[in-house]
């Protein structure tokens, strides 16, 4: 017979302690460290101490790695094809960012088939020197069937250029999982580039863009009137930032982008600081932040309008950043009270 589970003292049942799952992080970094020597002797390259000693870390201290920053320069394409040997035995890591790594097109070749093999990969962060070669391998990637579950894509600083970001973009149509990108300062300009990005906010992209950043681009007017026409399309983008993108006076434009956010009601945090906007404009933003779309709580401008235009819009936005915890508070479910009622 199987024995009986504990009770406490009341006679209940106890809950029994929770296994846990896979093998205990001391025993991953081992296999790491086993793996990404072996690597590195192969390679006729040293290990790279810093690294070693950050997994000895995470060995001593028990913990689970949630995120892995290689932030480091001259870190090189071969340190990296090893590392990720490596890492094969971490195929759970969510977060990936190499900062300044100097991996390069070839690096972001190497990194995409070994994310092939692990699709518990959910964000991928990378600034470094990359081309259009490198959003050629992301397209490969994005058209290569099986399960992939990457969601936030961050190339900010990369020369990537109009090519580059057709490229990238005519991938990311095509894939579901994606819900965040950013191409900040990536030499984007009011061509081919900036419409391709419209493009995925538009009907009958597979993504389900959330957050899109571009600030620090030359998207210029054409992209806001873009962004105007396809807005009524998309019922997933929340967040968009167009900052110092030189985007000035045309009444045009503004008209196609006002008449956008008329249409969509998804769109609630919007940044266009740093473009030169005037008072005229300002003001038509605030009636209609304070009118039909009072579910905007976010909306950035530049510093050059009128102090109490200024006030004005930073008034509206606390009113609706209530009223929006308001409408949460109102839906979110009540919890039922345990038990039925008492018997007289």
């Amino acid at each position: 017979m199987p024995p009986k589970k504990a009770k406490d003292a009341k006679g209940k049942k106890k809950k029994q302690p929770e296994e846990p799952e896979g093998p205990p992080p001391s025993e991953l970094v081992k296999k790491f460290k086993k793996a990404y020597n072996e690597a590195c002797k192969q390679a006729g390259i040293p290990p790279i101490r810093p690294i070693v000693k950050k997994f000895d870390e995470y060995a001593e201290e028990e913990q689970i790695l949630s995120k892995l920053v290689i932030s480091m320069d001259g870190f090189g394409v071969e340190p990296l094809r090893c590392l990720l040997i490596g890492l094969r035995q971490f195929n759970f890591i969510p977060q990936y960012s190499f900062l300044n790594a100097m991996i390069g097109d070839e690096g972001i070749q190497v990194l995409l088939e070994f994310m092939k093999d692990n699709p518990m990969i959910l964000e991928l962060e990378v600034l470094d020197k990359l081309t259009p070669v490198s959003c050629q391998h992301f397209k490969t990637y994005f058209q290569t069937p099986g399960l992939h579950l990457l969601s936030t894509l961050t190339l900010d600083y990369n020369g990537l250029g109009d090519e580059g970001v057709s490229l990238l973009t005519s991938g990311i149509r095509e894939f579901s999982p994606m819900k965040r990108l950013s191409l900040n300062h990536c030499s984007i300009g009011a061509g081919g580039g900036c419409a391709t990005v419209m493009n995925l906010l538009s009907t009958g992209a597979k993504c389900q863009i959330e957050y899109l950043s571009l600030s620090g681009n030359m998207c210029g007017l054409q992209t806001l009137a873009l962004l105007g026409k396809t807005l009524p399309e998309t019922q997933t983008l929340q967040i968009i930032d167009l900052s110092s993108n030189g985007i000035s006076e045309n009444e045009e434009a503004f008209e196609l982008f006002r008449g956008g956010l008329l249409a969509n009601h998804s769109l609630v945090e919007i940044n266009l600081n740093l473009n030169p906007i005037s008072d005229a404009v300002a003001q038509s933003l605030l009636e209609l932040i304070g009118g039909p779309r009072q579910d905007i709580i976010e909306l950035r401008l530049t510093e050059h309008i009128s102090t109490n235009l200024t006030q004005d819009i930073l008034k509206v936005l606390e009113s609706n950043r209530l009223e929006a915890i308001a409408r949460a508070a109102k839906a979110k479910p009540k919890k039922k009270k345990k038990g039925g009622k008492k018997k007289k």
